[in-house]
């Protein structure tokens, strides 16, 4: 599997690099820009998901069309493509589509939203689904009956959105998921999900090709069409993963290894119902603006979110390959950690936490 695996991501990479430098010489020769995010920077287009979305899918095209080739081992037949696979990659398709028509033309809260859900409803009658709850260091699990579809769309769309909110500094995103994109092949390799494997290693190479475009100083940016393709990709993965765990770990590993961009979905959504504000709008106060306000500079902000996210990312492992102490000092481990970025930045409003305080971005 190694080789056409490199094979695989390699085809990936190429494909997205090529296409991002392409794109970026068209659209300054016709002068098309759009500005991104919210820190104060020149204007660069948002466009970016299209060399990842390029890469991702030419990429798996070529490795299906090489590997139908009788002159070449044919791995389809050991990995049979299921039906709820193609619907994984059709609400790729559409979600970023979604983001795209976004990035272009602009969408409202609501729209995403309907066709999100959409997106949620058809993933659920494929099998991507939340059927029980389980206790970490329990044995017996909570079936949730109806409440599955609505836990299920929950997960889904807050994950999706979560990569959404992230994607406001140079290379965060894109640094994100090649940590995730590595942590899932190891998660799908060890609890016997080897059919998701090659998409993780497109996805890696995709992304890969993009990131020397998007590293700081950005000449582009990925846009809602890339976040939200990359944000549905784990939500549903980590479903999937989440189905396979044993018992008493079931979503506690992805919740751990997700932390990073779960956590800063979380404290935006209740520090905003807090101020009065609508939990859907966005503004400047996430997790990468307030290491910024506490003086350190974007692309050192972006490397503590990375070293961050690898290290939730190890400690998801551990979870999955312990049992007893060392899956109590996982969960004890992550705990710990979001805990002390919530304090660190700011969030408990006890007297004296001002999170005003510092250089501003």
């Amino acid at each position: 599997m190694l080789l056409p695996l490199l094979l695989l991501s390699g085809s990936a990479f190429l494909i997205s690099f090529v296409f991002q430098g392409w794109l970026i010489r068209f659209l300054r020769r016709h002068n098309f820009s759009l500005p991104q995010g919210r820190l104060p920077k020149e204007p660069r287009s948002r466009l970016g998901g299209l060399g990842i979305f390029a890469g991702l899918l030419g990429s798996l095209y070529l490795f299906l069309f090489l590997f139908s080739s009788p002159h070449l081992p044919v791995l389809m037949e050991a990995l049979p493509i299921p039906r709820d696979y193609l619907l994984f990659i059709g609400g790729l398709v559409l979600i970023f589509f979604l983001g795209l028509v976004d990035d272009l033309t602009g969408l409202n809260a609501k729209q995403k939203l309907a066709v999100e859900l959409l997106v949620a409803g058809a993933l659920f009658s494929g099998g991507f689904r939340i059927e029980a709850l389980t206790l970490p260091f329990g044995r017996g699990s909570f079936p949730l009956g109806w409440f599955s579809l609505p836990f299920t769309a929950l997960w889904l769309v807050t994950v999706t959105n979560a990569f959404n909110l992230i994607d406001g500094l140079d290379g965060l995103a894109g640094g994100t998921t090649l940590i995730l994109s590595l942590n899932l092949i190891a998660l799908c390799h060890f609890q016997g999900a080897p059919l998701y494997i090659p998409i993780l290693a497109a996805l890696f190479g995709a992304v890969a090709g993009f990131l020397p475009f998007n590293v700081y100083p950005a000449k582009i940016y990925m846009g809602d069409g890339g976040s939200l393709l990359l944000g549905l990709f784990f939500a549903v993965l980590s479903l999937k993963l989440a189905q396979k765990a044993v018992l008493g770990i079931s979503l506690m590993v992805p919740l751990v290894f997700l932390a990073i961009p779960l956590l800063d979905t979380l404290l935006s959504f209740v520090r905003r119902l807090l101020a009065g504000k609508n939990p859907l709008q966005g503004d400047n106060d996430h997790i990468h603006h307030r290491l910024m306000r506490k003086g350190f500079r974007e692309p050192q902000a972006v490397g503590i979110l990375l070293v961050m996210t690898a290290l939730f990312s190890l400690l998801s492992l551990l979870l999955t390959r312990t049992f007893g102490a060392g899956r109590f000092f996982a969960m004890g481990a992550a705990l710990l950690l979001a805990t002390g970025t919530v304090i660190y930045l700011n969030y408990l409003p006890w007297k004296g936490n001002h999170h005003g305080k510092g250089k501003n971005p």
